[in-house]
């Protein structure tokens, strides 16, 4: 979007501290979760002198209708190049900014390309689908839902990439490697974030409970993971996982919060599990005895919790 449309008037005011000299603004239009659209095109340079320190800026683009605010930018040291300093955070219609000198603080991010999260997406895994993971997981951020709900011969997978039990389109063996066998603990799991949810009906999960990359460092992760989130696992398969404990790593994990070893992992949650099969998992031994829930006992209260069912389709509670 360009700002060539903008025009600056030079202004003497009582409070005005903007340096004397020349300046140029670039803006990005703010959605309702404070993400930042990619930047305008830069204004013309404009010039203060003597006693002129502010600048009554015009003309300025509304934003449109899924965004909620503007920010505009800064630029003294090079009118073309930047860089840009945030001054200002102002709404979506106003078409006026006096610019007295006020700075907020931060550079503008300069891109030509820019994602905006939806903080509370849905995921929805169908039945058939197979996914083959490799030293990865999947996080379900807050207000994030996560729905893998299948049927009965028609289950969702989720395995390694070197399971050649399942797949489409001819062959298995997706890494087209040979017989070289998956291990428990190829790749991480699941992890519900609190505040999150989960349903996963008729689904299968083998060779996850891995170390993972996090930030700037390495940690385990159970298969599923479950952190003061809401989930419903059943009619699910378990197996050939690893217990999903590492020795390196932080222990809160940067915020994940600590795990210990075991299948499925609860803390401070009371979620639904009902007719699943768990078995020959790795325990922290090696054995195949790994603990296939692990659930700390304060998240037991007096509140019965029901089957709420199912989130697709017939209930089926």
């Amino acid at each position: 979007l360009s700002l060539d449309l903008v025009t600056g008037t030079p202004l003497q005011l009582p409070d005005g501290n903007l340096p004397i000299g020349t300046v140029s603004y670039r803006m990005v239009f703010v959605d309702a979760d404070g993400f930042e659209s990619i930047p305008t095109t830069t204004t013309a340079p404009f010039t203060t002198t003597g006693s002129q320190n502010a600048l009554r800026l015009a003309q300025l683009h509304v934003a449109p209708d899924d965004f909620v605010a503007r920010r505009i930018y800064r630029s003294t040291v090079d009118p073309v190049n930047g860089p840009w300093e945030l001054i200002a955070q102002i709404n979506q219609s106003d078409k006026e900014y006096i610019d007295d000198g006020t700075t907020i603080g931060g550079l503008l991010e300069e891109s030509d390309f820019r994602l905006r999260p939806k903080l509370d997406a849905r995921l929805i895994v169908d039945p058939l689908v197979i996914m083959k993971l490799d030293s990865s997981r999947i996080e379900i951020e807050v207000s994030g839902q996560f729905i893998a709900e299948a049927t009965d011969g028609m289950e969702a997978v989720f395995t390694s990439i070197l399971d050649d039990r399942y797949g489409f389109g001819g062959t298995f063996d997706t890494t087209d490697d040979g017989p070289i066998a998956a291990a428990p603990g190829n790749w991480g799991g699941l992890y519900a974030h609190p505040g999150s949810s989960i349903s996963l009906d008729h689904t299968k999960w083998a060779f996850g409970g891995s170390v993972n990359r996090i930030e700037g460092d390495f940690a385990g992760f159970n298969v599923v993971e479950i952190h003061q989130a809401d989930a419903r696992i059943t009619n699910s398969v378990f197996e050939f996982n690893a217990n999903g404990r590492a020795p390196q790593g932080p222990p809160n994990r940067f915020g994940r919060g600590v795990n210990a070893p075991s299948v499925i992992f609860v803390r401070n949650s009371q979620p639904v599990i009902l007719d699943n099969l768990i078995y020959e998992n790795a325990g922290v031994d090696g054995s195949t005895n790994a603990a296939a829930i692990n659930i700390n006992a304060n998240a037991m209260t007096n509140r019965l919790v029901t089957d709420r069912g199912r989130s697709t389709g017939f209930a089926d509670a």
